[in-house]
């Protein structure tokens, strides 16, 4: 038995330690050679803009292929690898592109999972991503979603309620249904006092949305100057194109 598993180990290990993960030198690493010129030079001053704004970490990286391992494998050994995001507040953002198989993922560190929401993310997907991607416009969907992103890092109401919909849509619903229990348990309470003494306590349920707090109050440098140290959240979203 020992044997046998010594044997899979090393029928296994050659597969793994073969995958070449692309060298990420900027903001932008276009291994695919996917995202036009203007594009990528509007991704990186984007990525500039939202570093200083928010110090969230940005990182986009297009590759031909995954090298037979899964979206969220390859993007969540490269967030590691790179560690994407500042050491103390894990706020990386990593956007991964492979066009053999037509795929796409987004990883956020733990610092962002809160900050953006799930309903958000899959929005930006689905909203964003999906459709220029389909058109094989990579640029300028990828822009895009870092444009809402950085709308969303910022508070912008307009930008929250567009990518936030059903978020705030199931947030609302329950809280119609908490406040008609606490009524329906009070008219109850009311009916039945002569016979009962009921008491009802009510809580209030805050349910507040994301808000981004400037993270330790640092400002990124004006050009890229590496990653900071961020770990892997395992808060993402991906799909197919």
């Amino acid at each position: 038995m020992k044997f046998k598993i010594i044997f899979m180990l090393l029928l296994i290990f050659p597969i793994v330690s073969a995958v070449n993960f692309p060298v990420l030198n900027d903001f932008v690493t276009d291994q695919a050679d996917i995202i036009s010129q203007e594009y990528e030079q509007k991704i990186t001053e984007l990525a500039k803009q939202i570093e200083q704004e928010t110090t969230v970490e940005v990182a986009v990286v297009t590759v031909k292929s995954l090298e037979g391992i899964s979206k969220e494998d390859y993007s969540a050994q490269l967030f590691e690898k790179y560690k994407i995001g500042k050491s103390d507040i894990d706020n990386g953002l990593l956007i991964l592109v492979a066009m053999d198989e037509r795929v796409y993922r987004v990883e956020v560190g733990y610092g962002l999972e809160g900050l953006i929401p799930d309903a958000s993310k899959v929005a930006l997907g689905t909203r964003i991503l999906e459709p220029n991607f389909k058109q094989d416009e990579f640029g300028k969907g990828i822009y895009e979603m870092l444009l809402a992103v950085q709308g969303i890092l910022n508070g912008e109401e307009e930008v929250i309620s567009k990518y936030s919909s059903t978020y705030q849509s199931s947030r609302n619903t329950l809280l119609t249904w908490v406040y008609l229990f606490f009524i329906l348990s009070m008219v109850i309470g009311a009916l039945t006092k002569g016979s009962h003494r009921s008491r009802f306590m009510f809580i209030p349920l805050f349910m507040p949305g994301p808000r981004w707090n400037g993270g330790n109050g640092s400002f990124g440098s004006s050009g890229f100057g590496g990653f900071g140290g961020g770990s892997f959240g395992g808060g993402g979203f991906g799909g197919n194109f």
